[in-house]
């Protein structure tokens, strides 16, 4: 074993670890602003997968498929907070509106089996090439440069809003102090829409991204929501530095697995959470102390 082996496994725990980061960034948004964990989130991104499948199987070019996807997911995000959980939240507790995203999750695979089929369904690269990219001794698909470059416009999108626009600032107050956001005059039902909104919107990046990567079905997003909130759970739950660095560190920990089974890849990841939480009981970068928007 070299050192182009182990950059390999590196490029290898990257590529995936930026997927994670993309999902667990999705649960920490909607978790700071409404207290809910969206189980529903990993659907969201199986959506993102399946509609650029089939907006280029239909011949639509990339630069249409892709902001068609994002926004059409943005939407689906918005939506599952406008008529399934907005309502509930005020008479709701935490187990009935957890209850109420594993139920979407239901919903969601059963209608993407109807519309898609059980069958995987695949998509070309985005950029086919006859062989992938050497870079000292190590190989990069055009794909997986697409991933790691995607997920950092996305980041670097992400940044930008929270930072430098109203919204973006309105969902750090919520997140921060909710009684001082709505004594403020910030409509925190709409923040919470829009955090859901940007919440499928990340979603989407992920799974576009992955489409092209390993055969999507409807039960695709399952899996990887789980591997979502282990990244945000590692990084610490309540920190979007920590869901990037949770989502990182939980690709590399997989790309190490696969030196000795595939087959541990999932119990690696549930393995991290627990040692982490032994460690770091907020995670490695987690708050100590939550408050959300919505009170829950």
């Amino acid at each position: 074993m070299d050192l182009a082996f182990f950059l390999q496994l590196a490029v290898t725990g990257v590529t995936t670890g930026a997927i994670y980061a993309a999902v667990a960034m999705g649960f920490v948004l909607v978790f700071r602003v409404t207290g809910i964990l969206n189980f529903a989130q990993g659907e969201l991104l199986m959506v993102g997968g399946m509609l650029i499948i089939s907006f280029r199987g239909a011949g639509w070019p990339l630069i249409a498929a892709i902001p068609a996807t994002i926004a059409l997911v943005f939407l689906l995000g918005c939506a599952v907070y406008a008529f399934a959980l907005g309502p509930a939240i005020k008479r709701g507790t935490n187990i009935s509106l957890l209850l109420i995203t594993l139920g979407l999750s239901q919903i969601m695979q059963g209608l993407a089996q109807l519309g898609w089929g059980s069958d995987p369904r695949y998509t070309p690269d985005f950029t086919p090439t006859d062989r992938p990219l050497a870079l000292f001794n190590v190989s990069i698909t055009s794909q997986s440069i697409w991933i790691m470059g995607g997920v950092l416009v996305a980041l670097g999108v992400t940044y930008v809003v929270l930072e430098r626009t109203g919204i973006g600032r309105a969902l750090r107050a919520s997140s921060i102090d909710p009684m001082m956001a709505r004594l403020s005059g910030i409509n925190v039902r709409l923040v919470s829409l829009i955090a859901f909104g940007a919440a499928g919107a990340l979603a989407a990046v992920g799974g576009l991204l992955l489409a092209p990567v390993i055969g999507m079905t409807y039960a695709t997003g399952s899996l990887i929501g789980v591997k979502g909130i282990a990244a945000a759970v590692i990084g610490g739950f309540g920190s979007i530095p920590g869901a990037i660095v949770g989502g990182i560190a939980l690709g590399l920990l997989e790309s190490i697995a696969s030196l000795i089974s595939t087959g541990l890849q999932t119990g690696i990841s549930l393995l991290a959470v627990v040692l982490v939480l032994l460690v770091l009981p907020n995670g490695i970068l987690g708050d100590r102390r939550i408050k959300t928007a919505e009170g829950v």
